[in-house]
């Protein structure tokens, strides 16, 4: 999927995708957050 159309189609979900994907991003950072963490220590 190309981003253009990818926008397109969160424009269209607005209220299900942006929470969903915010969910995802927040887990995401979260963990590379613990991992690089985990590295350093």
């Amino acid at each position: 999927m190309r981003l253009s159309e990818h926008s397109l189609f969160l424009r269209k979900n607005d209220c299900i995708d942006n929470h969903f994907f915010g969910h995802l991003v927040n887990i995401f950072l979260y963990l590379a957050k613990n991992k690089t963490e985990n590295l350093a220590n």
